[in-house]
């Protein structure tokens, strides 16, 4: 084994550290925001001249385009990805523990590459990116190798 990732993220935040190895304490490396995926599609499209105002379309209808919200989500989930392979490539991780609700999961998921997902020691399904230090340190040590004090300071 070898150095860790851990990214827990949701729509709007991701954090992402970093573990000597398993067991070890955690340290921040990056902390992601994009607060457009949490603002309303009407907060995110215009009515100036040459726009196009959509409504609230839903994925999943044939033909159906995503609204503008869930535009903005897969940008994010994107982002997050081409970090996550930006440290792979740059050797910063052996392993990775990927922290997400379902949905952000798959988007992010997608994007990696295969021998990038080849790395993936765990996934946790599970929403957590907006809860604090404390809550995050509770659920990860239920779900994954941390030290007693989770977060190195």
């Amino acid at each position: 084994m070898g150095p860790v990732f851990i990214v827990i993220a949701d729509s709007v935040r991701a954090r992402i550290y970093g573990q000597e190895a398993r067991g070890a304490p955690l340290n921040l490396v990056t902390d992601m925001a994009h607060p457009a995926s949490g603002l309303h599609n009407q907060d995110l499209v215009t009515d100036k001249p040459g726009a196009v105002r959509s409504g609230n379309t839903s994925v999943g209808f044939a033909g159906a385009h995503p609204s503008p919200k869930e535009q903005e989500q897969a940008r994010f989930a994107h982002d997050i990805a081409r970090h996550i392979e930006h440290a792979r490539a740059s050797g910063r991780f052996k392993e990775l523990v990927l922290v997400m609700g379902p949905r952000m999961l798959g988007q992010v998921k997608h994007g990696l590459s295969d021998i990038t997902k080849g790395q993936i020691a765990r996934v946790i399904e599970s929403d957590i990116a907006r809860l604090n230090d404390t809550h995050i340190a509770q659920h990860l040590r239920d779900q994954w190798f941390v030290s007693q004090t989770v977060f190195a300071r």
